[in-house]
């Protein structure tokens, strides 16, 4: 170590790394901003909007037929579509989302899932 440094200097640094590695834990724990709702837009209108926490599959109604949105916990994604409907698969392809960022999109039938919310109990911001 350092020349000149006391045993109280050695147990503070001991003591700072110890704390900053728990932070790292516990912000690793939290995970940020966990989403709570899929919410399906269809030709710029909201049809449906379900918790994340309440699994099942929801159907959607379409000019020609309908989807089917497969809500899992903390996930939700988009069921295979006969090919009348959605002919190149597209939006069932992408598979689950399970992050605010990620988005499926149906271009032939104007459907768009994205993930909201926060549930609660969850980290939505943190100040350092």
């Amino acid at each position: 170590m350092l020349q000149g440094t006391t045993r109280a200097d050695k147990v503070l640094l001991a003591g700072m790394v110890l704390a900053a590695v728990s932070m790292w834990f516990v912000i690793r724990a939290n995970g940020g901003a966990a989403p709570a709702e899929a919410v399906v837009v269809r030709a710029g209108k909201e049809v449906l909007r379900v918790s994340l926490a309440r699994p099942g599959l929801y159907k959607v109604p379409l000019v020609r037929g309908e989807a089917v949105v497969e809500v899992a916990p903390g996930r939700v994604r988009m069921r295979p579509m006969p090919r009348s409907i959605c002919p190149r698969g597209i939006c069932s392809e992408t598979g689950w989302i399970s992050t605010p960022a990620q988005t499926i999109v149906c271009v032939p039938n104007l459907l768009s899932v994205r993930l909201t919310g926060v549930r609660d109990g969850a980290v939505d911001a943190l100040a350092g």
